[in-house]
């Protein structure tokens, strides 16, 4: 179980610090408290020690290089956010937010039309095209987008 614990905090520390780098959806907080959780699920390391001990008003320029080295720590590279994959992986992270249900379908869709756009990568178009839908229908059939929207996001959740 404590295996399990401590896989399902990294998981969700890695995917709070995309959200949080790609500039929409995730705050120094919530980076910092995940890093906290990482801890206290077993994880160690100075970075990631630091890290957690942060102020949650901690400014971008103190958190970023806390935050690469705790990835690092972690084995993991942190992307550049312009990079397809971490889009994709902030993507993925925020499509299991809304198949838990911390957020809605059309604030997914949002995000992910806001942060990935037009131009973003194949793979989330389908997501992008769901917000503007989400504007021409008007209220009668949103929850024909909500349904259309939460399949994506389970589709994207279980890659």
């Amino acid at each position: 179980m404590a295996d399990d614990d401590l896989l399902s905090a990294r998981q969700t520390f890695v995917e709070e610090v995309y959200i949080w780098v790609l500039g929409n959806g995730a705050t120094a907080e919530g980076v910092i408290r995940e890093a906290c959780n990482l801890l206290v699920a077993g994880a160690d390391g100075g970075r990631l020690a630091e890290l957690a001990g942060l102020s949650p008003s901690a400014d971008y320029w103190d958190l970023l290089p806390l935050a690469r080295g705790a990835m690092e720590e972690l084995g993991f590279q942190l992307m550049e956010p312009e990079t397809e994959a971490a889009q994709m992986t902030a993507s993925r992270a925020q499509a299991r937010r809304t198949v838990r249900g911390e957020i809605t379908p059309r604030d997914f869709a949002a995000w992910t039309h806001r942060v990935i756009g037009h131009a973003g990568p194949a793979e989330a178009q389908p997501v992008v095209i769901a917000d503007d839908e989400y504007d021409d229908c008007g209220y009668s059939s949103e929850s024909e987008v909500d349904a259309e929207v939460l399949r994506l996001a389970r589709e994207f959740s279980s890659t």
